[in-house]
């Protein structure tokens, strides 16, 4: 009797199989539909099926056709790139709601997605999210204007070829060596108009592109560009062959040696997405056939204004640098990484990705020890309860004896 009560109370007391919390991340707005120049409201909305403790995600977006208006406390950021983060000291609860405003910029549709979105519950353990995105279309007040002209275009130093006219989009210059940046004057023909130059602030050896782009009052949108040829101050003249000695040949660089950068623009045309600084390159969608660096995932980043493809540690777009697969005209395609801080690019460099893997390897043995901590509370829960249980079956029998003992 005594060794089926025991046998009882160790099956009532085995222990349950543990499943991680999970939860949801999505966007909600009161329409789907604005006009240029509206101001709107986004909430992006969390919910758990346990107590938030912590969250954090990126929010991108195209940065000529939304501009940030202003929001919660948690958010930070501008330019097509917005950090989300709710951290434990704030009150803990199952679902939470951040508040965003917007003013639409130009005609298009805007698509809002949390990138490298983390949530953990308040004992410091994650919680597997399911994502949705939100679509805004803006669209362009019945009675705007569309003119996307320029009145005056002017730069200094320099002469525009041809000759500024409105309906001329393309032209070139030539500048010195010492050129280092140049002044771009654009003016709008319509008043509500809106003018971005682009690139005039880095000049260097060679072509470079100066971008003017006028976003009229309904959102439409139109390029003017200057290309820009600046010489080589460092320049130097090929030695001249002699009888008795050949000259000694320039070596050719390797793609790690490469140490190149080039201030960053993109634009699309004819159906291809490019990247451009002193030169222009086509960003490549399928990365099928170029080593991309293990723990490197293909996400979307917004460049320059332009979300493009590119690959990031863990897909996380907060990653301090990223790779793209560009390729120049006639030659073959290569790895580049882009760096967030300071908006250069450069040729890869595997040796790059040393300081990421350790802080990787860090986050993972953070939730190796997480792991250990609960299993060993799990046990310790286990271990309690098996004494209390087995205090339980000894009282019961005393008790049993003893009033066996009376009868006699």
């Amino acid at each position: 009797m005594i060794f089926a009560v025991i046998l009882a109370a160790a099956f009532m007391m085995r222990p349950l199989k543990v499943f991680a919390a999970s939860g949801k991340v999505y966007f909600k707005t009161d329409k789907t539909e604005v006009d240029v120049n509206e101001v709107f409201t986004v909430y992006l909305c969390l919910e758990s099926d346990t107590q938030i403790g912590e969250f954090s995600c990126y929010i991108l977006y195209d940065e000529n056709r939304l501009g940030f208006y202003k929001g919660d406390n948690s958010v930070q950021g501008d330019d097509g790139s917005l950090k989300v983060s709710v951290h434990s000291t704030e009150t803990a609860a199952d679902s939470k709601q951040i508040l965003m405003k917007f003013v639409a910029k130009a005609t298009g549709n805007i698509i809002f997605s949390a990138t490298d979105a983390k949530m953990f519950d308040v004992a410091g353990m994650p919680i597997s999210l399911l994502g949705e995105d939100l679509t805004i279309q803006i669209k362009a007040a019945e009675d705007a204007n569309s003119d996307a002209t320029l009145k005056s275009l002017r730069i200094s130093p320099g002469t525009l070829t041809p000759a500024f006219s409105p309906d001329v989009y393309e032209y070139r210059t030539e500048v010195s060596g010492a050129t280092g940046s140049i002044y771009v004057s654009a003016v709008a023909n319509d008043e509500k108009a809106k003018v971005g130059i682009y690139g005039h602030t880095a000049i260097f050896p060679g072509e470079n592109t100066v971008r003017i782009i006028v976003t009229a009052e309904n959102g439409s949108m139109q390029e003017y560009s200057v290309v820009v040829v600046r010489d080589n101050p460092d320049a130097t003249p090929t030695p001249t062959e002699t009888p008795t000695e050949a000259p000694t040949p320039t070596p050719e660089p390797t793609p790690t040696q490469s140490i190149y950068r080039w201030r960053i623009e993109t634009y699309d045309e004819d159906g291809s997405s490019f990247i451009a600084g002193t030169f222009n390159f086509e960003i490549i969608e399928d990365p099928k056939g170029y080593e991309i660096p293990a723990g490197f995932e293909k996400t979307k980043l917004v460049i320059a204004g332009k979300q493009v493809t590119v690959f990031a540690p863990d897909a996380s777009a907060g990653s301090e640098f990223v790779l793209l697969v560009l390729r120049k005209d006639g030659q073959d395609a290569a790895v580049y990484r882009y760096d967030r801080s300071d908006g250069t690019l450069q040729r890869f460099v595997k040796e790059d990705i040393t300081i990421r893997r350790t802080e990787n390897t860090v986050n993972e043995e953070v939730i190796k020890q997480l792991k250990e901590y609960k299993d060993g509370v799990t046990g310790l829960g286990l271990a309690l309860a098996l004494v209390a249980g087995l205090w339980l079956v000894t009282a019961v029998l005393l008790i049993f004896f003893i009033r066996k003992s009376k009868e006699v």
